[in-house]
């Protein structure tokens, strides 16, 4: 019994020594949860970007008032990423608002496919080292690229992507089906390929 308590004061030291050491060095980027996992100890899975490298790791507790798919800021040391802490302390953040400080690069139009009133185009780009695809639905009148045959004959399209979180672009919120949705947080559709 002894044993097991000084075990338990071991570990609890070792907890609060790394998170020392992370308020000291650290660094705020945000981060989304992804998954939550079940079990006698539930606990959350969410995912963060430094410098392009897409991280992840969990949160847990029973009493957790936090939902799947929320944006928190994340807490990371500056040389170790992995040590990282979700700060659900705060509000959920709006991943709408970072699109104010994002970056304006190319994103390349792979198809383009018509709805009546609204055109489906799915566009695909690169950005620090990585490959993300995504599809919006547009009104046929607001086209980023005019109308839906100069659509068809352009490969380019300007996107405002977020760079602390890179699966965040304008465009992907821009779609119709996903404004129809209330500000309910939602899993963002856009797939991460290995470059």
């Amino acid at each position: 019994m002894i044993v097991l308590f000084v075990f338990f004061l071991i570990k609890v030291s070792d907890v609060r020594k790394e998170k020392s050491v992370r308020k000291e060095k650290s660094v705020i980027t945000i981060g989304q949860i992804v998954k939550r996992n079940s079990g006698k100890r539930p606990s959350f899975k969410y995912q963060y970007f430094v410098k392009g490298k897409l991280y992840s790791n969990t949160i847990g507790g029973n009493d957790l008032q936090i939902k799947t798919y929320e944006f928190y800021d994340v807490e990371f040391e500056k040389g170790n990423p992995t040590n990282s802490e979700l700060l659900i302390e705060k509000q959920t953040l709006d991943p709408i608002d970072f699109l104010k400080y994002g970056e304006n690069i190319n994103g390349q139009l792979e198809r383009v496919s018509g709805l009546d009133q609204y055109v489906d185009l799915y566009l695909k780009y690169k950005y620090l080292g990585n490959k993300f695809s995504f599809r919006t639905r547009l009104h046929k009148d607001s086209l980023p690229c005019g109308k839906i045959y100069e659509c068809r004959k352009n490969d380019w399209i300007k996107l405002k992507v977020y760079k602390d979180y890179p699966l965040i672009n304008n465009l992907y919120f821009k779609s119709h089906d996903r404004q129809l949705k209330n500000k309910k947080p939602s899993k963002l559709n856009v797939l991460q390929h290995q470059v």
